[in-house]
């Protein structure tokens, strides 16, 4: 199926306010309630317009990637893309705020490797508020910016979860890949996944 980027953003309205419908649901429910009426929205909306995620999202992840172990799990994880998920409106609170940040930068997005912390992103979210949370190399630390949640960053969201559908290198993926558990299949793979993460060729890093 071809993705028609005009039909996308002619229906991105409707779902904006489908997505607003699941959040006004959920209001007196836990967070799990809050992630299963968002993820499904999101997914059917994607999948209508030609993209499946279906296959890449993991839900309660316990490792980044099939290498990098973490504290806890993440509630959903799009490739290098992690979301964590709050009780409608928490963020509300000051505190509570600082403590999901603290949570997805120690527990998830610390234990990246330095050299892979730019490409990924962290976003934390209660239905009300968004927050992202991106690396920067200047300063070799994690920022976030936080907004009232609207349409503007649904899209800004939509797209970060659909840019990390190309493919993430890691060495038990590729060797899920591949199928294949010969010592010396695992040590090529294990030289390939380095050259791979320590290239400078803008094509590579494109694509990995």
């Amino acid at each position: 199926m071809i993705v028609n980027i005009k039909d996308i953003k002619n229906d991105f309205k409707s779902f904006f306010i489908d997505v607003q419908n699941g959040i006004k649901s959920s209001i007196n429910f836990n967070e799990e309630k809050l992630k299963i009426e968002t993820e499904k929205r999101i997914l059917s909306f994607l999948n209508k317009h030609g993209i499946d995620l279906t296959s890449k999202v993991q839900y309660e992840a316990s490792n980044i990637g099939g290498t990098v172990k973490i504290t806890g799990r993440i509630d959903a994880l799009y490739g290098n893309v992690v979301i964590e998920y709050k009780k409608y409106g928490i963020l509300n609170k000051k505190s509570n705020l600082n403590k999901g940040i603290k949570q997805l930068r120690e527990q998830y997005l610390n234990k990246l490797q330095e050299k892979v912390k730019p490409k990924f992103i962290g976003i934390l979210f209660d239905g009300i508020n968004i927050i992202f949370i991106k690396f920067n190399k200047n300063t070799s630390d994690w920022e976030e910016r936080q907004e009232i949640f609207n349409q503007d960053n649904l899209y800004e969201w939509v797209l970060y979860i659909t840019g990390s559908s190309k493919k993430q290198v890691a060495p038990q993926l590729l060797k899920n890949d591949f199928s294949l558990n010969q010592d010396y299949v695992t040590k090529f793979i294990n030289q390939l996944y380095n050259k791979l993460t320590s290239s400078k060729d803008e094509r590579v890093n494109m694509l990995y």
